[in-house]
């Protein structure tokens, strides 16, 4: 895929799109954009944009008094989002996606704090490794066969056998399993050393 990084913007730090001009945006990764205003990955503003298998990861929109959607910002149109994840982006308003006198319609999306349309889901995509730029998705991502019509969600696929991080909670029970074969392991060393004494 392409990809937009790195930039400085007043809007749209990744992508800008104006003034009806309706682009079809497909298999990008956009991630690392900032702008002092609105959209930090993509902004449509006046046009309605198909955007299909994207990964729009850790943008930001920011300024003094104000930053709207870190991921996307929808002003005054209604684009088209499908089998895109969008993670990992800050804004003071709007995260991952804002709407301003528009409405977004978006089906089989990743998104980080859930979004309401058909298939969208909220989990950890797994890339292989964003810190150095590998935004492909580890084989137990949950992002793989997600999509419309069973493809992958995100503008790459499957990349690398990585094993899942476990969350705290996942932590907490492995700490619990640890600690119960402990004293189990405890309390039959104790039994055999009680009926190794009686005798």
């Amino acid at each position: 895929g392409n990809g937009a990084l790195g930039n400085l913007s007043g809007l749209g730090g990744g992508i800008y799109c104006g003034d009806n001009s309706n682009p079809e945006i497909n298999f990008n990764v956009i991630h690392g954009n900032s702008v002092n205003n609105y959209g930090g990955g993509i902004c449509s503003h006046l046009s309605n944009p198909t955007i299909n298998q994207n990964t729009i990861y850790n943008n930001s929109a920011y300024s003094y008094y104000q930053g709207n959607g870190g991921g996307i910002c929808c002003l005054e149109c209604s684009p088209e989002i499908t089998n895109t994840i969008i993670w990992g982006n800050h804004a003071p308003e709007g995260d991952q996606i804002y709407e301003y006198d528009g409405i977004a319609d978006v089906t089989f999306c990743d998104i980080q704090g859930g979004w309401t349309g058909e298939g969208n889901i909220d989990c950890r995509p797994l890339f292989c490794n964003s810190a150095e730029g590998d935004f492909q998705l580890a084989e137990t991502s949950c992002c793989l066969g997600a999509g419309e019509g069973g493809v992958d969600i995100g503008a790459l696929g499957a990349g690398c056998e990585m094993a899942t991080i476990p969350t705290l909670s996942e932590w907490g029970l492995i700490i619990l399993g640890l600690l119960l074969l402990a004293g189990g392991t405890v309390a039959i060393i104790r039994r055999y050393e009680a009926i190794t004494f009686r005798r």
